[in-house]
């Protein structure tokens, strides 16, 4: 019998950084190509944000971030307008994210760990998680059986952001299917989406990983998740600012030193951090329950777990 087999990994993460303005002003003497050195990793300046022959000062530079051994970790975008006065934006590159740099007691660390040092060496303070995606990639299609669950309504009870759906007939705001197709035939299994209504609410995106990777060329994360053999289905979750913090002060309860965002990039590292904000998220937007019986409740996390 196969067993059920799942990885917690981080896919996006945007963090905002408080930014001092002697910051600015030494990166804004640079032009674009220019390359900055630091110890352990380097700064090349891709966007001065000046255009040749005007005159107007620049209100935005972009830098790529290099680690000594080459890898590109990703870009800081640091501002100086009124918007984001006072503020710098770091989006790591995907393949940093898939890239190992260390284990330590059975956990396989990637580049995120690094961020922490070029923010000190920079004089840059973490003002918050802009946006992650954490992904729970499995080794079976869950499709089938969430499909199953959706549509027999009669045995089971589908809870959507915290309320039972009643209406069997209603059209659901937020859960949808997409087909990928060719000219002559659509795939066999839809990508499946699950939102809340607001604009920065979380979502969730359920869909064949292994299909993409191939398509765009991501052989790293199949190398990253090298215990997957052969299927693997993603089950993703996107958070925002907003959520992140009250996920932070709930999680504390739990493990104080799991609710400080000054740590939250250092703990990004355990398998076990990384799994409770997904389920929390999970649990938050859709679950399952039976009707009869013993009323079992049937979670995400369950499906993705269980043989």
């Amino acid at each position: 019998m196969w067993k059920a087999k799942v990885n917690y990994n981080v896919d996006r993460l945007k963090i905002c950084y408080k930014q001092p303005q002697e910051l600015w002003d030494y990166l804004s003497t640079f032009n674009k190509e220019d390359k900055i050195l630091y110890d352990s990793f380097s700064l090349l300046i891709t966007d001065n944000g000046k255009s040749e022959g005007s005159e107007k000062e620049s209100v935005k530079i972009k830098a790529n971030v290099i680690a000594d051994d080459g890898v590109l970790l990703g870009e800081f975008v640091f501002n100086n307008s009124a918007k984001y006065e006072g503020k710098c934006f770091f989006e790591f590159e995907n393949k940093a994210l898939y890239t190992p740099l260390s284990y330590y007691m059975g956990e396989k660390y990637n580049y995120v760990c690094c961020i922490d040092y070029v923010a000190s060496i920079l004089n840059l303070e973490i003002n918050n998680i802009t946006l992650i995606e954490i992904s729970a990639d499995i080794n079976h299609n869950p499709l089938p059986r969430i499909n199953k669950l959706l549509t027999h309504h009669e045995d089971y009870d589908f809870i959507y952001n915290g309320k039972v759906v009643e209406d069997y007939t209603k059209i659901l705001e937020g859960v949808g299917e997409f087909y990928g197709r060719s000219r002559v035939k659509k795939n066999r299994y839809p990508t499946l989406y699950l939102s809340q209504k607001k604009d920065d609410a979380p979502s969730i995106k359920i869909y064949d990983k292994r299909a993409e990777i191939e398509d765009n060329s991501k052989q790293y994360i199949s190398e990253w998740n090298n215990n997957l053999n052969g299927t693997m289905y993603r089950i993703e979750v996107s958070v925002k600012n907003e959520d992140i913090k009250k996920f932070l002060s709930l999680v504390q309860e739990y493990k104080e030193d799991y609710g400080t965002l000054e740590l939250f990039l250092t703990h990004l590292g355990s398998q076990e951090y990384k799994h409770l904000l997904w389920q929390w998220i999970c649990d938050r937007i859709a679950y399952f329950r039976a009707k009869s019986g013993d009323r079992e409740v049937i979670t995400l996390h369950e499906l993705a777990t269980k043989s």
